[in-house]
């Protein structure tokens, strides 16, 4: 999965930079948004559904109250899109009070190759000192959540859905 946020990063300062943060956000808004709510409210119940069938209950009705009544949706793979978008909308965000943040990072990054061994350390030590802090004070089931927006593991709501 990070492959996948890196790759998607990649052309997102191009395309601030083409478009500016308003119509890059109403694009992304389009592209992420429409189809993340359009999975997560109608895809996912429905992909469930079957499921839930299999439990000896029967009816739709039944179903959507177990469903409302989870406390956090369990979307599926959309978690992805909808995090993109999060993303996309704190790049616009640091693009519009600051739209020269790209090109000096650029610049730093681009020194990095003399140096290959301390631009490393220099990641991995970034890196700890983001995620230490976090996984000491969160685990992984303790993030709020509510309907399709939400970080337990699929197994536990689909468990919870079925039982």
């Amino acid at each position: 999965m990070s492959l996948m946020f890196f790759l998607s990063g990649l052309f997102v300062w191009q395309s601030l930079e083409r478009k500016g943060s308003g119509s890059f956000f109403r694009d992304r808004t389009l592209r992420l948004g429409l189809p993340f709510v359009l999975t997560a409210a109608l895809v996912a119940p429905l992909a469930y559904y079957p499921t839930y069938l299999q439990t000896g209950k029967r009816g739709f009705s039944s179903f959507w109250q177990e469903w409302s009544s989870l406390g956090s949706w369990p979307a599926g793979p959309a978690w992805f899109v909808w995090e993109l978008l999060a993303f996309d909308v704190v790049a616009a965000t640091l693009f519009l009070l600051a739209p020269r943040w790209g090109n000096l990072l650029g610049r730093l990054l681009s020194c990095a190759s003399r140096r290959p061994l301390v631009f490393f350390t220099f990641l991995v030590s970034l890196s700890a000192a983001a995620y230490i802090p976090l996984a000491l004070t969160f685990n992984s089931l303790m993030w709020t959540d509510f309907g399709p927006f939400f970080s337990k593991p699929v197994a536990a709501s689909i468990t919870s859905c079925t039982s």
